[in-house]
Parts: structure tokens; sequence; C-alpha cells
């Protein structure tokens, strides 16, 4: 997985299995190889099935499924 902070745009990459957490006050983007995963969040759970990579914003303790333009336009043009 990796996770950049939108607001520094500062990058991390991260090996897991089971939970992660991440800042809710914070807004964030998510890069996942594929879609085989479940978020959940304190107001939702979502099941994502896809072998294709999956590009997420987390913000305001919600996530949102990302198109590669989208990813691109809010990571300063940098496709990671």
């Amino acid at each position: 997985m990796g996770y950049i902070d939108v607001a520094t745009n500062k990058k991390y990459q991260k090996t897991f299995t089971g939970e992660f957490d991440l800042d809710p006050d914070k807004e964030w983007l998510l890069i996942f190889g594929h879609g085989y995963i479940d978020i959940v969040t304190d107001t939702e759970k979502k099941k994502f099935n896809s072998k294709k990579t999956l590009r997420l914003l987390y913000k305001e303790g919600a996530v949102k499924e990302l198109t590669f333009e989208e990813f691109k336009r809010l990571n300063r043009g940098s496709s990671w």
C-alpha cells in the first residue's frame, strides 16, 4: 500500500495484514496494487474486489474511489 498526505505531499509505503490506521483529520491518497480489500471507517464498510490498481481518497472519515486522472490531479500531477 502507498499513502500520501495531500497537504504535505509526503509519501509512505507499507506492507501489512490486518488493520491499518490513518489520521482522520488529514486528507490521504491511497494506492493499492490490487483491489481485493475491505475498508472500514467509522461510518461505513466498503468491499473492493478487482485485480486492477485501486486508488482512493480518504477525507473527513469517508473513502472515495478515484480514477487515474483524479488521483494524478490530487497528487500534483504524479501517478505515485
